[in-house]
């Protein structure tokens, strides 16, 4: 897809993946125990906003810690070490947009979307344990984590067909993924293209998909979690020198924290308002 560019090719994917990615969640919702996932949605959206710092600062410092690094601080290095492409890939898809409207598409936009999700999903997966309905725990100790949907979609009505479906969907998710991170490194490599080569796409498609099969192939999950964790570790020390470059830059443009009164009129547009208040005074 992505020698197809970016309108023609990633778009229309990730249409499609937008798509199957609501109308799964709303099936779930309404197939599922609804009632009980809207309540524990609700109460987990407001202890989401009401204890958001408190949950982003927590280190489990009394504890192991074990659970926060295989979880928050893999999560954390996931995202810097996605960041340098998909902040490319969102600035090339972005012209014409004010830096407002990409930021909150990107941060309220994205994570509003996803409120709809784990309400269908971790409502519908919490009511079946505690009913014992059907063991998510138990399936993701022998399991993994992967393979914790299928057991509860097998527990609603065309619970094949759901499967299928969320098949395809981890199928075009990881198409978009990748196809936008080849896109970005073409442009890297292109000098900063828009458009770069189909050459260079496939060779960067080849290269990103090579890796990541030798990764699962060695060392499975483990190995592809260490990795981002490693990379990202690097790429957040990165971004702290880009967010540190984008305020000068910034602050060049439009000074916001600039102390400086702002320079009244010019000595012409003073001249100007005193003739156009004369000929005023001379028509009354």
């Amino acid at each position: 897809m992505v020698t197809l560019g970016v309108k023609k090719g990633i778009a229309r994917v990730s249409l499609f993946s937008t798509a199957v990615f609501a109308a799964l969640a709303a099936a779930t919702f309404l197939l599922g125990p609804t009632n009980y996932s809207m309540n524990t949605g609700l109460q987990a959206v407001g202890s989401y906003f009401g204890e958001f710092l408190w949950m982003s600062l927590y280190t489990n410092a009394t504890g192991t810690g074990e659970w926060v690094g295989n979880w928050t601080v893999f999560y954390w290095a996931w995202v810097f070490s996605w960041a340098p492409f998909g902040g490319l890939f969102v600035a090339r898809i972005s012209r014409g947009r004010t830096i407002r409207q990409v930021v909150a598409t990107a941060l309220i936009g994205a994570t509003a979307s996803t409120i709809p999700w784990f309400l269908s999903m971790g409502g519908s997966g919490i009511f079946f344990e505690r009913n014992n309905i059907v063991p998510i725990f138990q399936t993701v100790d022998q399991y993994g984590v992967s393979v914790s949907r299928f057991p509860l979609f097998g527990s609603l009505p065309f619970g094949g067909v759901l499967s299928a479906v969320l098949k395809l969907l981890v199928g075009t998710f990881f198409v978009t993924s990748a196809d936008s991170s080849t896109l970005a490194l073409g442009m890297l490599t292109a000098g900063g293209k828009e458009h770069p080569s189909t050459v260079d796409r496939l060779i960067w498609s080849g290269l990103w998909g090579g890796l990541a099969s030798l990764l699962i192939v060695g060392g499975g999950i483990d190995a592809l979690r260490s990795s981002a964790i490693i990379t990202g570790l690097r790429f957040a020390l990165i971004s702290v020198a880009g967010i540190a470059g984008m305020i000068l830059e910034f602050q060049s443009v439009s000074p916001l924290l600039s102390s400086e009164l702002s320079p009244g009129p010019s000595v012409t547009e003073s001249n100007d308002a005193a003739a156009v208040s004369a000929s005023t005074t001379d028509d009354d």
